[in-house]
């Protein structure tokens, strides 16, 4: 007789938080974007990772994602805040660190613009 049990949770492993790309290059921007988000970069940092000309990577988002590379940067960052707070309970000071925000009220400010909510708020509401 089979016995069935249900899970008490799903936990996403680091190998599904994957992104295809089509494109070679666009791929390898989108690695080098996850692969830095603790760090101050910007839409020259990955041009220059991809050996492409800013308005060719510009292009490129745009015609692909149909979003900036800031705008993406921007969204992974967002993103994986949202993972760390679910996920953890580290302090928002230790997640904007984890995320390329240099204040905790930068990533406030930008995690409400993207959500709606504040860090909290959204961690609050969480399973």
């Amino acid at each position: 007789r089979t016995v069935l049990i249900p899970p008490l949770s799903v936990i996403a492993r680091a190998s599904t938080d994957t992104m295809t790309a089509d494109h070679p290059r666009l791929a390898q921007a989108l690695r080098f974007v996850m692969e830095h988000l603790a760090e101050p970069i910007r839409a020259a940092d990955v041009a220059a990772a991809t050996e492409l000309p800013r308005s060719t990577l510009d292009n490129l988002f745009a015609h692909r994602l149909g979003r900036s590379v800031g705008a993406e940067i921007l969204r992974q960052r967002i993103l994986r805040a949202q993972n760390l707070l679910r996920d953890t309970d580290e302090k928002l000071e230790s997640i904007a660190a984890r995320t390329g925000f240099c204040h905790a009220s930068h990533l406030i400010r930008a995690f409400r613009r993207a959500t709606g909510q504040t860090p909290s708020d959204w961690r609050s509401e969480r399973p």
